[in-house]
């Protein structure tokens, strides 16, 4: 995302932890000083971790610490741990987190309220375009243009369950757009999914031409030893299903 200051954060206590830092004494350490946004950003990656004991923990010595600016973050956080542990969302104070978060132009933490809504409102597909676009939107004005291809290939995806191929190939076309240029290895694996959902909406419509190598460029995308021969597999079957 743009270099915010919580997302300046964020990715100082990622690298924290891939370096080897715990987790809990981040958070103690930044308990110690006051440090709020440090706070929210370990039990986001705990969250991430599905260390789920440990995020509760940390939420909840979060909250007496934390001010008017920090609620709507910390909403978000405990419905994404909710969502972890399977257990109801609570919708309304999500969407209003959601609203109070794009006024503070929190735009990761936006994104990913917006997304969890999308989630949670499957098969509503007014909500969903409603709820990805926000997400989309949210990407593009932090400058995440990785992020907000996912999310058009989300869409896509919620498109083309409901019947539309044509508009699944318009979100993913645009979507392709934005991770042109991308070098994250992520983008490779992230077009791959791209190309194997417009084949799946190609063949929804019967071009199975069109279909099949949309297909073959999946496979090729999944080429990299990193992803595993599982992927690659399953969209052979595709490809190799037409025929």
């Amino acid at each position: 995302m743009a270099r915010t200051g919580e997302s300046d954060t964020a990715a100082r206590v990622r690298r924290a932890i891939a370096e080897g830092g715990r987790p809990l004494e981040l958070w103690v350490d930044a308990r110690s000083r006051g440090d709020v946004e440090v706070g929210l950003a370990v039990a986001a990656s705990l969250i991430d971790g599905l260390e789920v004991a440990d995020a509760g923990r940390v939420l909840g010595e979060l909250g007496p610490l934390a001010g008017d600016e920090h609620r709507d973050v910390l909403v978000l956080l405990r419905q994404r741990l909710c969502s972890v542990q399977e257990q109801p969302l609570d919708l309304p104070a999500l969407t209003a987190a959601l609203d109070g978060l794009l006024a503070q132009a929190r735009w990761e933490d936006a994104l990913n309220a917006a997304s969890l809504l999308a989630d949670a409102f499957d098969g509503d597909l007014a909500a969903i375009r409603r709820l990805r676009t926000i997400a989309v939107g949210a990407a593009e004005a932090g400058g995440a243009r990785f992020l907000g291809a996912v999310q058009l290939r989300l869409l896509a995806a919620a498109e083309l369950a409901a019947g539309d191929d044509g508009r699944c190939l318009a979100h993913l076309e645009q979507a392709l757009r934005r991770l042109d240029g991308v070098l994250l290895l992520g983008a490779r694996f992230e077009e791959a999914r791209c190309h194997e959902l417009a084949g799946d909406a190609h063949a929804a419509g019967h071009s199975l031409d069109l279909a099949r190598r949309a297909y073959e460029r999946a496979i090729d995308r999944l080429a990299h030893a990193d992803f595993g021969a599982s992927h690659r597999e399953r969209v052979r079957k595709k490809r190799d299903s037409l025929g």
